[in-house]
């Protein structure tokens, strides 16, 4: 039987959208990490933008945790941490207490010493938290750790994610670095309630010299796989930082935090693209720069970003709800507008 021309125009709608994958609504909570090395507050500048942009969740990193020859492991703090609130900008956001962890510490761990060392952990959190936060008001609901373990200390850093899980009844997360999370078979799962996904830093900063290490597509691609599934709860970290790597004779010198001073006026560019050559002798923060000194200058745009959005959105199973955090808010040459940090939040959803 012959079907009139409308039912077949009708059959091949239906049939394109059966097949058309319906974009899952997902809704985002909006967060921002604030990580220092110095003394530090959060301003009423800052916490205005925060306002402005809705954020609701801020990862302060509190303290480190490194090795020591003496008591082989202890959290240290590199900061004076004083987060100054205006309650009229920063009423509803949520402090996440974040604690570095450098992965040698993680080398000689004992089972001994990482019992101790989540106990100390712990105790070091609740006291900044108590005398540094809200004046002490309310309780912190969520620790998040960060580190870049390795295959050979694996099993250490998952102990002592155990250990601490034991020390306190918040939620505990960790950072996941693109590495263990396409290697998960090799790296092992965290013992955790859920994991940021950290998507820069992709490429040794010192192996290549054409290749924007903080961020480039093409290396992102390589760790993804559509529908894979990762058996925790992923958020997702994106980069709104720039350095510059400094080259004296060409060897490595140092790197300056570019968000925090600009050397657009101090270089002039060369080639490769991403590189400058310093015109004038001049002092930058802790570090003399001479005429002729080499620089390569990284940073993520927005438009790259709205890229690593979208290969995530198609790569990614992520649950209706999903934490989406930049890193990081501190910078008085923030290159990044409300309306440009607006329209990447909701990029994801609402």
């Amino acid at each position: 039987m012959k079907l009139p021309f409308w039912a077949i125009v009708m059959i091949t709608i239906g049939l394109s959208c059966s097949c058309k994958k319906k974009e899952k609504h997902v809704r985002v909570e909006r967060a921002f990490y604030y990580w220092k090395s110095s003394e530090y507050s959060l301003g009423d500048n800052q916490a205005a933008q925060l306002k402005t942009l809705k954020v609701k969740k801020l990862y302060v990193k509190f303290f480190e945790v490194q090795p020591d020859p003496v008591f082989i492991n202890k959290p240290i703090s590199k900061t004076t941490l004083h987060i100054w609130w205006n309650d009229s900008l920063t009423a509803g956001i949520e402090v996440i207490p974040t604690v570095y962890i450098q992965n040698e510490t993680l080398q000689k761990l004992t089972s001994a010493g990482t019992d101790s060392l989540a106990d100390n952990i712990i105790f070091l959190v609740n006291k900044f938290y108590k005398s540094n936060i809200r004046n002490g008001e309310g309780k912190y609901k969520e620790i998040q750790i960060d580190c870049d373990w390795t295959k050979s200390t694996k099993d250490n850093y998952f102990a002592l994610l155990k250990a601490i899980k034991k020390h306190t009844t918040a939620t505990l997360s960790c950072t996941l670095r693109l590495y263990p999370y396409k290697y998960e078979n090799a790296m092992g799962t965290p013992p955790v309630d859920k994991a940021m996904l950290m998507c820069y830093n992709l490429v040794n900063p010192l192996s290549s010299t054409n290749k924007n290490s903080i961020l480039e597509n093409a290396e992102l691609k390589k760790y993804l796989r559509k529908n894979k599934t990762y058996p925790l709860h992923l958020d997702i970290a994106f980069p709104v930082y720039s350095w510059a790597q400094v080259y004296k004779d060409k060897v490595f010198s140092g790197v300056i935090n570019t968000t925090d001073i600009d050397l657009s006026n101090a270089v002039k560019p060369i080639q490769p693209p991403l590189w400058y050559e310093v015109k004038n002798d001049m002092d930058v923060g802790n570090m003399y720069l001479r005429e002729g000194d080499r620089i390569k200058m990284e940073g993520v745009g927005g438009e790259t970003l709205n890229e690593t959005i979208d290969l995530l959105k198609n790569n990614l199973e992520l649950d209706s709800t999903v934490t989406i955090s930049f890193f990081h808010l501190n910078g008085k040459n923030f290159k990044y507008t409300n309306e440009t940090l607006n329209k990447l939040y909701t990029r994801f959803g609402n």
